[in-house]
């Protein structure tokens, strides 16, 4: 299940779909590590290099916080509100990139 895109789900649930997203997460960006970057979209490239490098910190916080239950899995997934005014992400945006390349 999705659930419509938000991270709030159950902690169990988290805690057994995270293993195959995290392989199709590790596959993409070793796919688009491979894609020559043009002298010209070097700072869109940094743009999103800095946003994965936030991303993949979100995403261990909220795996660290899952193995300890649902309770520290919820205030995580709560402590985030407002992730979306990152400065990260508002440059992701600046640099051209659609909101829906967050969902990376």
């Amino acid at each position: 299940m999705t659930h419509g895109g938000s991270i709030d789900v159950p902690v169990h649930e988290y805690l057994v779909t995270w293993p195959a997203h995290k392989r199709l997460l590790d596959r993409f960006d070793a796919h688009v590590a491979t894609i020559p970057v043009p002298a010209a979209a070097q700072g869109k490239a940094a743009a999103l290099t800095s946003y994965v490098r936030f991303a993949d910190r979100l995403d261990t916080a909220r795996l660290q916080a899952a193995r300890k239950g649902q309770a520290a899995y919820s205030k995580e997934v709560r402590s985030e509100s407002g992730v979306e005014n990152d400065p990260t992400i508002t440059a992701l945006a600046a640099a051209g990139f659609n909101d829906s390349c967050t969902a990376r």
